[in-house]
């Protein structure tokens, strides 16, 4: 991925508030020193039983920068989908100047898998130069609480995970009015819901009881990826370390349905021995994403 973090300048932490609600302390902005026609940055938000979002704030830096769009779309915390399902809820947004943002949805949203995706759709050839207007679109982020909650793309298909300490400071917009009408309820993709009936109900393929499994785990010096497909398609599977940084690329070609496995050596994208820790196998491929924790040890 060729997006890159720039970490401009050190905002005073503080905690306002906007309609009486009491928003998070603000760490950093950060912005890109570039970015392509189709990047979004994505941030999952829980979706309580019942709860229902009128909006989205968020703390901008550039008053005169709009964001050209923000979707949404169904989705559980463990990886975004393709944007390509997702709904617009807004469409150039403008923010305050180094300030707490807010704007509507059209429709009211909410979910039915007990979370959903916002993704922000990243200026075309943003560079953060300076703070406030005129400075290049950046966003405010927090420390993160122990738990993944953005991403970032260059197509709006493949994402790379941000650091658990990086937290956007981003959040929705709670309905005030929860008898509000025309509430547009979203639901997982159906290319992520067919193929997990299509692997529950088809015969043909022995697919195993998992989904991805790492042996050994803990492992010296490699350890056996082994997988399932249930149909014909594409399969990524990378390595990332647990500053989300991508360390290997071990498969990305079209594989056929049925079990597959691969082998890592606990060596990096140059070829280098990783260092003894914890990373992630992220597999994405027709059946979804999924994700398994591993252990080097030496």
């Amino acid at each position: 991925m060729n997006i890159r973090l720039v970490v401009l300048f050190v905002v005073a932490a503080w905690a306002c508030s906007a309609a009486g609600a009491e928003l998070p302390e603000v760490e950093s902005v950060f912005g890109m020193d570039y970015v392509g026609d189709s990047s979004y940055l994505a941030l999952w938000v829980p979706v309580p039983d019942g709860e229902v979002f009128a909006g989205v704030r968020w703390y901008n830096n550039d008053s005169l920068t709009a964001i050209p769009e923000i979707r949404a779309q169904a989705g559980t915390s463990e990886w975004p989908s393709s944007i390509e399902d997702a709904v617009v809820v807004v469409e150039d947004a403008f923010g305050g100047a180094m300030a707490w943002s807010e704007v509507d949805f059209g429709q009211a949203i909410t979910s039915e898998c007990g979370g959903l995706y916002l993704y922000f759709k990243l200026p075309e050839g943003a560079v953060i130069r300076d703070e406030g207007a005129g400075g290049g679109f950046g966003m405010g982020y927090c420390l993160g609480e122990g738990a993944r909650t953005s991403w970032l793309s260059e197509d709006g298909l493949s994402w790379n995970p941000m650091a658990e300490g990086f937290k956007m400071a981003a959040e929705a917009v709670v309905e005030a009015n929860k008898s509000a009408h025309d509430v547009l309820v979203l639901r997982l993709p159906e290319s992520i819901s067919e193929s997990s009936e299509t692997v529950a109900d088809d015969d043909s393929v022995p697919l195993a009881a998992f989904p991805m499994r790492a042996t050994p785990n803990p492992f010296n010096p490699s350890t056996k990826i082994e997988f399932t497909t249930s149909a014909s398609g594409p399969v990524q599977l990378d390595v990332y370390d647990i500053r989300g940084r991508r360390v290997a690329e071990l498969i990305r070609r079209t594989m056929a349905p049925g079990e597959h496995s691969v082998v890592w050596d606990g060596r990096s994208l140059n070829g280098a021995s990783c260092a003894s820790g914890a990373y992630f196998v992220r597999l994405v491929s027709v059946d979804g994403t999924t994700s398994e924790r591993v252990v080097l040890l030496k």
